[in-house]
C-alpha cells in the first residue's frame, strides 16, 4: 500500500513539471469552446482554404496557416487572448517555441450566435522541407484542447 501511494505522488508530481503545452486539458474561459481547427494554404472570409490534412508543399503557398474556431456565450466578462505556439517537432519534448503569435483576442465585427474564428501563420521561407511542425493554443497559461477529437497538438509535416 505504501509502494502504491509513493508511486502515486511521483506520478502526480512529475504531471505538475510538465510544461502547460503538454497538459492533457485545458479549461477555456467562461465556457468558450473550440470547436474546429485546421492548417490551412490561405484563409479567405475568416475560412481554411484549402484545408491540408498532413503535408503542406511550400512550393504552392507563400504562407502556412493555422486557423482555429472558438465558440463563447454572448457575454463575456474579459475578452479572452489566446496564443498560438509554433514548435518544431524534433521527436523529443517541445522545447521552446520558434515562434508565438501576439495575442489573438475575440474581438471585432461578430455576428451573435456565430463562432470566433482566429487564425495565425508561418511564412513558408521559414519551414524547412522535410521538418515537422507542432502548434499549440494558450489560453493564459494553459494549453487548450479540442475535446470531441482529445487533440492538444496540432501536426503538419512541410514537404518541398
Amino acid at each position: 500500500m505504501q509502494a502504491a501511494r509513493t508511486v502515486l505522488a511521483l506520478v502526480v508530481a512529475g504531471a505538475c513539471l510538465l510544461p502547460t503545452s503538454e497538459r492533457a486539458s485545458a479549461q477555456l474561459p467562461s465556457a468558450c469552446r473550440l470547436e474546429d481547427h485546421a492548417f490551412a494554404e490561405d484563409v479567405k472570409d475568416h475560412q481554411p482554404s484549402p484545408r491540408l490534412t498532413d503535408i503542406f508543399k511550400k512550393r504552392t503557398a507563400p504562407k502556412l496557416w493555422f486557423w482555429f474556431q472558438v465558440r463563447c456565450p454572448e457575454a463575456l466578462d474579459d475578452e479572452p487572448e489566446f496564443e498560438v505556439l509554433w514548435f518544431r517537432d524534433t521527436g523529443g519534448p517541445l522545447g521552446s517555441p520558434a515562434r508565438v503569435s501576439p495575442p489573438l483576442r475575440l474581438a471585432g465585427a461578430h455576428t451573435a450566435g456565430d463562432p470566433y474564428r482566429l487564425y495565425d501563420y508561418r511564412e513558408a521561407s521559414q519551414l524547412n522541407p522535410g521538418s515537422k511542425w507542432i502548434v499549440v493554443i494558450r489560453f493564459k497559461a494553459d494549453g487548450v484542447c479540442n475535446e470531441k477529437l482529445k487533440l492538444c497538438r496540432f501536426g503538419i509535416q512541410v514537404g518541398s
